[in-house]
């Protein structure tokens, strides 16, 4: 499974945040516990397979602490998203490790449907087993495209690294065939990935991890999170002009006169004398 390539072994993470491993926890997470955060990220990991038609698949395992009331509240439920029509999410694993040593498992969903007119993404939601402070949340789930989007064979994508929580760590993985060309743009990222081939399956696999990611402030009149976090964009577009490409070639024939229009064009403009009047005769028809 695509997913058993990156997971990360949650337990020594889980039981490290409970203070039942040899280390307690991490400093990070007991700068968090003093603070007002609702809870803390453990660790976000998200892994993307690029297929070559354009598709993808995307596995995110998450583990979060639960640190107050608020965090019990915000955690009753997990969600994420999907394009009902384009792509299916399926949750693999959704429990919560007690701080008494009970693991609560919830019941898992998939989530698929027809796509609809009104929205293009819908949520996926899925309910949790009863939280106190203290708990780890651990959700696994796969987000698979089905089909090819509007866009064809393009990819593109932006990845935020820090959030209204504090992270302990953040990992983003993009897995692309050799050959297929992914261009890459970091802003307030200083993190070079590290990059792998897998000379069987003929692809290669870059990697960004960050550690101990403070919350992010917010602040009255601010600029857009994505603006001032660290952020990880990526396009099969290299420059403008290949998009603008694209893009003529999309809405080309939308500009492309048929027989009858132009026939009708030229009976109506026959006896103008300028391009304004043919412009007025054409307008008032």
């Amino acid at each position: 499974e695509f997913e058993d390539l990156f997971r990360r072994e949650a337990s020594p993470i889980v039981a490290a945040a409970l203070g039942k491993g040899s280390e307690q926890s991490t400093d990070a997470t007991r700068a968090a516990a003093d603070s007002d955060a609702p809870a803390h990220i453990l660790l976000e990991l998200e892994a993307i397979r690029l297929h070559t038609d354009g598709t993808t698949k995307l596995f995110s395992q998450n583990l979060i602490k639960i640190l107050n009331h608020d965090g019990v509240r915000r955690y009753d439920a997990f969600s994420t998203y999907y394009a009902p029509g384009e792509q299916v999410v399926e949750f693999k694993v959704a429990r919560v490790h007690h701080v008494d040593g009970r693991v609560s498992n919830a019941e898992l969903s998939r989530f698929s449907g027809e796509a609809t007119e009104d929205a293009q993404y819908e949520p996926a939601t899925i309910d949790l087993p009863p939280l106190a402070a203290g708990d780890v949340v651990e959700v696994e789930y796969v987000r698979e495209q089905v089909q090819q989007s509007f866009f064809g064979d393009y990819f593109g994508h932006r990845e935020v690294f820090q959030k209204a929580l504090p992270v302990d760590e953040k990992t983003f993985i993009l897995q692309v065939q050799d050959g297929r060309k992914v261009n890459f743009h970091g802003r307030n990222l200083n993190v070079k990935p590290t990059t792998s081939r897998d000379a069987d399956s003929k692809t290669k696999t870059y990697r960004w991890t960050l550690h101990d990611i403070p919350k992010l402030e917010t602040e009255p009149g601010m600029p857009p999170s994505t603006e001032v976090s660290p952020v990880l964009e990526m396009s099969t577009f290299a420059t403008w002009r290949e998009f603008s490409t694209w893009y003529y070639n999309l809405i080309r024939k939308q500009f492309e006169s048929n027989p009858e229009i132009r026939r009708k064009v030229l009976e109506l403009t026959s006896g103008a004398e300028d391009d304004l009047a043919k412009i007025r005769a054409v307008y008032n028809f």
